[in-house]
């Protein structure tokens, strides 16, 4: 009994979390913001077995609507493939959502 309670509670939390990250992912598409950042430091944190590393990043981009400066700090698993155009000093496109900037997406080409 108390076996299939936690298995009921851990299922439904592994729901709710997929599910965050598909509206998380949904709303960035439909509402974010299309910008340029600057990458200003990277770090290399781990890698996976499919292809991707995880990255720690500190990006700044100028706020369109106000002409400020805002700084993003992220941490971001990115595919091996598009490591090249992440280094430090480059810019790079990212959408973000105006309210909170650190839901942002790299537009990777």
């Amino acid at each position: 009994m108390l076996d299939s309670i936690i298995f009921s509670l851990l299922a439904i939390a592994i729901l709710f979390f997929i599910g965050r990250l598909f509206y998380k992912d949904n709303k960035i598409e439909k509402e974010g913001i299309i910008t340029t950042a600057e990458i200003i430091e990277n770090r290399y944190i781990s890698s996976n077995q499919t292809g991707g590393s995880k990255i720690f990043f500190i990006l700044s981009y100028i706020d369109e609507k106000t002409n400020e400066t805002k700084i993003i700090e992220r941490t971001e698993i990115v595919p091996n493939f598009y490591s090249s155009q992440l280094q430090k000093g480059m810019r790079v496109k990212i959408k973000y959502l105006k309210e909170n900037p650190s839901e942002m997406a790299f537009i990777l080409e």
